[in-house]
C-alpha cells in the first residue's frame, strides 16, 4: 500500500493482511469499501469526535461480506472492470504484494501527484489474482 503523512491506517489492517496473503496468492488485495472525511459525514472514528466521513461501498460488491478472489488472464475483462468503475481506482484501497511489483517491474512515480491511474491499471492488468475484500483499510485525513 502506499501511504502518506495524512493516511491513517486501521488498527486490524495489518493483521487481516497478514492473514489474508498467508491464505491466498493474490497479487493485489482490493478493499471495496472506502470512508471518506467529510463534514457532512455520518460515520465517526473513536478518537476522531471532531471528524466525519462519508462511507463509500463499490456498487458492485455492495453485498460482499467475505473475501472473494478473482483469477483471469483476460486483459478486457480486467480493463472493463476498471473502466466501468466495477473496482475502484483508488491507490487507497489497495496493497500490492511486494513480489509481484518487483517480478512486474512496478514503480509507482511519485512525481505524478494525485495521478495514480496509471499505476493501478498496470498493476491489475498484470496480476493474477485480485482478491477483493469488504473491509475498509485506511482513510486519508484532510490537513
Amino acid at each position: 500500500m502506499f501511504l502518506s503523512g495524512n493516511d491513517l491506517l486501521f488498527s486490524d489492517t495489518v493483521h487481516l493482511l497478514c492473514r489474508m496473503y498467508s491464505l491466498r496468492a493474490a497479487d493485489v488485495i482490493c478493499s471495496v469499501q472506502q470512508l471518506e472525511e467529510n463534514s457532512a459525514g455520518n460515520v465517526t472514528i473513536g478518537g476522531l469526535a471532531d471528524k466525519k466521513f462519508f462511507h463509500r461501498v463499490d456498487e458492485q460488491f455492495k453485498n460482499l461480506n467475505a473475501p472473494m478472489p478473482f483469477k483471469s488472464d483476460n486483459l478486457f475483462q480486467k480493463l472493463m472492470m476498471i473502466g466501468t468503475r466495477a473496482v475502484n481506482a483508488s491507490i487507497g484501497t489497495k496493497f500490492f504484494r511486494r513480489d509481484f511489483l518487483i517480478k512486474n517491474s512496478l514503480r509507482f512515480n511519485e512525481n505524478l501527484g494525485l495521478y495514480r491511474l496509471p499505476f493501478v491499471v498496470n498493476a491489475l492488468m498484470l496480476c493474477d489474482e485480485i482478491l477483493f475484500m469488504p473491509n475498509p483499510f485506511c482513510t486519508r485525513l484532510l490537513p
